[in-house]
């Protein structure tokens, strides 16, 4: 997303979710609210991408990922309910001695990127 269309169509979604009963079921839960924002059903949170992430860093480096390792991400553009997502991460070259230095990406199943962000992992 960007450029005036996307600040247009994020403006719109803030005033929607700032009515009280919008807080309380939320763009997450709600089709109606939903489809007054803008999306033909809910948007998954993000935290499902950041879970997958994580954990497809887990299976890989163990519990390395619990001593000193970093996450970051950014979630870019929204996953829909009912969407596939996939997730990848590779090995930045001129990583450190200490360090895995890896790039992430979650994508859905039209390979649309939904979430992007880096990890170091020690060695």
């Amino acid at each position: 997303m960007g450029g005036i269309g996307a600040k247009r169509n994020l403006l719109r979604i803030s005033i929607i979710l700032q009515d009280p009963p919008n807080l309380r079921q939320g763009l997450h839960t709600s089709y109606e609210i939903a489809r007054r924002a803008g999306f033909p059903v809910p948007v998954v949170q993000g935290l499902l991408s950041a879970g997958q992430l994580s954990s497809l860093l887990l299976r890989h480096f163990g519990l390395k990922m619990f001593d000193g390792a970093e996450l970051a991400l950014k979630f870019i553009s929204p996953l829909l309910i009912g969407s596939r997502l996939t997730s990848h991460a590779t090995v930045v070259e001129g990583r450190t001695d200490d360090d895995w230095l890896l790039q992430l990406a979650a994508r859905d199943g039209s390979k649309t990127v939904k979430t992007v962000g880096y990890a170091k992992v020690p060695k």
